[in-house]
């Protein structure tokens, strides 16, 4: 990895510190959506949509505002809000599951 690499990872982390922290969203097209995304999951951050989340069995958590909008191309041709899964998502607890956070011992 070469240092114009690092300032792109480095830049990219600032900017989305900076919309979790400031509540500003990033708007993306879909070949920056695409790249961003590939360099977030290189460092171990996924990005999900609220329709993602759901099938994945995660909520948004309340009060989180999403930390960019990405363009998705044909057949969509939308842009979706994306959340940082884990830190603005949590896992929906399974229907006989009242207590999800306590371990099963």
């Amino acid at each position: 990895m070469n240092r114009s690499k690092l300032r792109v990872r480095r830049d990219l982390l600032v900017a989305i510190c900076d919309a979790l922290d400031n509540g500003k969203t990033l708007s993306w097209g879909s070949g920056e959506r695409t790249s961003k995304s590939r360099v977030l999951r290189e460092l171990g951050i996924e990005l999900v949509t609220k329709t993602g989340a759901r099938k994945r069995g995660l909520r948004i958590k309340r009060g989180a505002t999403p930390v960019a909008n990405g363009y998705f191309t044909a057949p969509l041709q939308v842009y979706a809000d994306l959340y940082i899964v884990g830190v603005q998502t949590a896992e929906v607890p399974q229907s006989g599951d009242l207590f999800p956070e306590a371990s099963d011992e």
